[in-house]
């Protein structure tokens, strides 16, 4: 023991002390600068990630409000249709007969029923007159924004500034569900 109790030379305190600042500085370098670096490059990742889900909620939020903003044109225009119950014809007619109101003359030709599963479509052609085109579009967009669902197709027009003719095909869609067969109704 009479090792350890001897003085050290200036040489030998010089090493000691360099050991023992290497030792600190491993020491420093396990147990802080690597952790710290490690937390680090966790953090920017997961800074990274939530910038992506920031990215991708945003883009979410824009789709949302372009479908709510056509859900509020719907609503706007008459509200999305629905398929009625077979056979609706009367209230069909009695919608027909409505929107046709400011015509100068029309007529309506049933082109009859059609039916594939539990969906029936009934086609019917249009002819009117009206005093302008005003009067016209506003006609065509009761039919397409009406509250039975309703498939506008094959339209023409003729006329001057005075009177507007208009020719229309349109197919009404209803459901058997809730629906009656009677003996109009094609088998399906």
């Amino acid at each position: 023991m009479k090792f350890l109790s001897r003085d050290f030379t200036e040489r030998e305190k010089a090493v000691l002390l360099a050991l023992i600042l290497l030792l600190m500085g491993l020491a420093y370098y396990n147990l802080v600068d690597q952790v710290v670096r490690r937390q680090m490059a966790e953090a920017i990742a997961e800074r990274e990630q939530l910038q992506t889900d920031l990215t991708q909620l945003q883009t979410q939020l824009a789709e949302m409000r372009r479908m709510q903003q056509e859900l509020a044109d719907l609503d706007g225009k008459g509200g999305p249709s629905y398929l009625a119950s077979y056979n609706n014809i009367k209230a069909e007619m009695t919608l027909l007969n409505k929107i046709l109101e400011p015509a100068t003359q029309y007529s309506i030709s049933f082109a009859g029923v059609a039916r594939s599963g539990d969906l029936i479509r009934r086609s019917i052609s249009l002819q009117f007159t009206v005093p302008n085109f005003y009067s016209a579009r506003s006609i065509l967009e009761q039919l397409e924004y009406s509250e039975y669902r309703c498939l506008l197709g094959d339209i023409s027009y003729g006329g001057g500034s005075n009177q507007v003719s208009v020719s229309i095909s349109c197919t009404f869609y209803e459901t058997m569900v809730g629906g009656v067969p009677d003996q109009n109704l094609p088998a399906g």
